[in-house]
């Protein structure tokens, strides 16, 4: 795996953690507090995706 693409794997993971959380809280525990998590998971995953796509397009125009 290119180091390049950790942040975009990274993310990726972090949403797809996000939603297991999501759907176990809402159909299990209903619990406020896994879906807190998982929505910080999914914003922290966005956030990483963006950042990473960013600095992969500012170093290939270098």
């Amino acid at each position: 795996m290119k180091p390049e693409n950790f942040g975009i794997v990274s993310g990726a993971l972090a949403l797809v953690l996000a939603a297991v959380m999501t759907v176990m809280s809402i159909l299990f525990l209903h619990t406020a507090v896994l879906t807190v998590i998982g929505v910080v998971l999914a914003v922290m995953g966005i956030v990483l995706i963006v950042m990473t796509v960013k600095n992969n397009r500012r170093n290939r125009r270098s």
